[in-house]
């Protein structure tokens, strides 16, 4: 009896190297977007205020201020 492959196992391993390359292109897209978003993380500056313009009053905290005094 000669040995090797018997009936449909070739296609089980054609399988098995699709899966891998499907892992391995998967693992390297997370990786890329991993890596991009840490860049983008790292370059971004943190600020104590809103995006935008930062000279602008904070009406809120002065309406704040203003119901506390009244109260008090």
């Amino acid at each position: 009896m000669a040995q090797g492959l018997f009936c449909h196992c070739w296609q089980q391993r054609d399988v098995r190297k699709i899966s891998a390359m499907e892992l391995l292109i998967t693992a390297l897209i997370v990786g890329f977007v991993v890596y991009g978003l840490e860049r983008n993380n790292a370059r971004q500056v943190t600020h104590p205020h809103l995006a935008g313009s930062t000279d602008v009053r904070d009406r809120d905290q002065e309406r704040l201020s203003t119901e506390l005094l009244g109260r008090a």
